[in-house]
């Protein structure tokens, strides 16, 4: 299982890639991994999902002001540096669609894959919960977290 906590980790942005999209004037999106697609299936992990405005001024939009006060974002060395520990209620809403499962504050409260809900159910008369079967499954399958983490192994905001 790969793990991105979106509390303490950057998400580094090459300055031209950011340049070739604000040229294409297209909608476009920035991955978990540092690219910026603007060609996309909806399968990637989605850290911001946006468009560069038609600027009417001399002096273009800046991607801070792009990706609004959630987020952080530095530059340095020609890149951009990503923090988005605030945005993690937008990172969820962009990938949702694609996720297995939601652990908020009260805990998972279903499974978004049928076949996994129905195994939920049944694990209830063992006594076996919901978060006890995400162990499982975080454990034994190739997956992708995403989480806001404060704490290791306490805070998830999101999975």
């Amino acid at each position: 299982m790969e793990k991105l906590n979106l509390y303490k980790q950057k998400i580094v942005v090459d300055a031209k890639e950011i340049l070739h999209v604000f040229n294409t004037k297209k909608d476009f999106i920035i991955t978990n991994d540092g690219k910026v697609l603007t060609d996309f299936d909806g399968s990637e992990i989605i850290i911001f999902k946006g468009s560069f405005p038609q600027s009417t001024m001399m002096t273009p939009p800046t991607l801070k002001s792009i990706m609004g006060m959630e987020y952080i974002v530095d530059f340095e060395d020609n890149k951009f540096i990503v923090n988005c520990a605030g945005a993690w209620q937008s990172i969820e809403k962009y990938n949702i669609l694609h996720s297995t499962y939601v652990d908020a504050s009260e805990g998972i409260q279903e499974f978004d894959d049928e076949e996994l809900e129905q195994m939920g159910w049944y694990a209830i008369d063992f006594e076996i919960t919901y978060r006890e079967l995400a162990d499982i499954i975080e454990s034994s399958c190739d997956m992708f977290m995403l989480c806001s983490e404060i704490q290791e192994g306490k805070q998830y905001m999101f999975s």
